[in-house]
């Protein structure tokens, strides 16, 4: 993450950052993927509390501030 410039200096252009943040998403896809195949299932407790909270985002995202 060295290579990823921190603020905005002259001569930095929009597809060194891209390539300096894609180049790590992409490599750990597949540890994802493998993690999410061989792991447990998720609990009914933690499915409700994930539905309980992506509910909660999108009841208060319009009525959130716009700044």
């Amino acid at each position: 993450m060295s290579f990823l410039a921190r603020g905005t200096f002259k001569g930095i252009q929009m597809p060194q950052s891209i390539i300096a943040t894609g180049g790590p998403c992409a490599a750990f896809i597949p540890m994802g993927v493998t993690m999410l195949r061989d792991g447990p299932r998720p609990s009914r407790r933690a499915l409700l509390w994930l539905v309980a909270v992506i509910g909660l985002l999108l009841l208060g995202n319009p009525y959130g501030p716009w700044g």
